[in-house]
Order: C-alpha cells, then structure tokens, then sequence
C-alpha cells in the first residue's frame, strides 16, 4: 500500500551513498514506490542519475524502459486529469511534456 511504498522510497533515500550497489530488484521496488507515490519528478532525476552510474550494465535499459513505457504515459495521464485539458490541446501538452523530459535526460 501506499505507506510500504513510502517506506521504501524512505530506506532508499537514507542510503544515497550505496544505492549504486544494490541489486536491480531493489532499485525497481524503489522506482515502483515512487511511481505508485506519484513522484515523477524523483524518478526522472534519479533515474537518469542512477542510468549514468550504471551505463555499461543491462538495468539501464530497463530502467529506460520504465521511464519511457510506464512513467510517461502515466505522469502524462496525471498532468491531463488534473489540468482536465481539452483534448485538442494534447498536441501541445506531449510537446512540452517530451521537451522537459529531454532537459531532464541532458
């Protein structure tokens, strides 16, 4: 539920420091929770900090994956309800949303 999601993203943060060692599980539990906790914008960040640390390592294109397949449609689905945007304007809102992702990718 949402408090053990919160507990992870919680044990997560307190170790910053090692959280380039754990194994690729724990860092989708991380993701996980913090997708269910809607913190987009943490996953982005870490995310594509995390992608550089491991870049030779197969977990980065997993991690893409997520970010691409999961995060996206869903961070977009959360921008749409809660701005409750006219869908001839959704042309614009992917535009702006692909351009802060790819500032945020830079």
């Amino acid at each position: 539920g949402p408090m053990a999601a919160q507990q992870i993203i919680d044990l997560m943060e307190e170790r910053n420091d090692q959280r380039k060692v754990l194994p690729a599980t724990i860092h989708r539990l991380y993701f996980n929770a913090m997708l269910r906790q809607r913190n987009f914008d943490k996953i982005y960040i870490m995310g594509t900090r995390l992608a550089l640390a491991v870049k030779h390592f197969e977990f980065r294109s997993v991690l893409r994956k997520f970010m691409d397949d999961v995060t996206l449609p869903r961070f977009e689905a959360f921008l749409n309800a809660y701005l409750a945007i006219d869908p001839s304007k959704m042309g614009e809102i992917n535009r702006k949303t692909a351009a802060s992702l790819t500032m945020i990718n830079v």
